[in-house]
């Protein structure tokens, strides 16, 4: 079985890095961007089988990006977990209802929790995308 490939959209270099060796070390394919365009066009071009989204970033915020990511045709199927400082309950509400996140991760956060999110998501929606094929 190949590698599940993960985009991972967050504009810290030094936490993208640090969960980019993380995943990696455990046999996940990771691409990065640390902004929101690039993810989006990432997305759009690599067909990730999983993004990781950051909310809080300059210029376009990961509630933009979901949108935008849901609202277009080769990107709307992909799951998204969105991975955020931003731990209200009416930001994780929103994520859920409006942009039909598979999860919702809080910073600081431990490892083992992300991947074990990351790994649920994951087995959720690979057997779908296998029937589609």
């Amino acid at each position: 079985m190949a590698k599940a490939k993960i985009l991972y959209i967050d504009d810290s270099y030094d936490i993208q890095k640090i969960v980019t060796e993380r995943l990696v070390a455990n046999g996940y394919e990771v691409i990065g961007a640390l902004n929101a365009e690039l993810g989006i066009k990432l997305a759009i071009e690599q067909q990730p089988d999983l993004i990781l989204l950051d909310v809080a970033m300059p210029e376009t915020d990961g509630f933009s990006a979901g949108r935008q990511l849901r609202a277009t045709l080769a990107t709307g199927h992909i799951p998204i977990i969105m991975v955020t400082a931003k731990g209200e309950y009416y930001d994780r509400l929103k994520a859920i209802s409006e942009l039909k996140v598979q999860g919702y991760v809080t910073k600081p956060f431990n490892p083992k929790y992300l991947l074990e999110e990351i790994h649920r998501v994951l087995s959720e929606s690979l057997p779908k995308k296998q029937e589609d094929e």
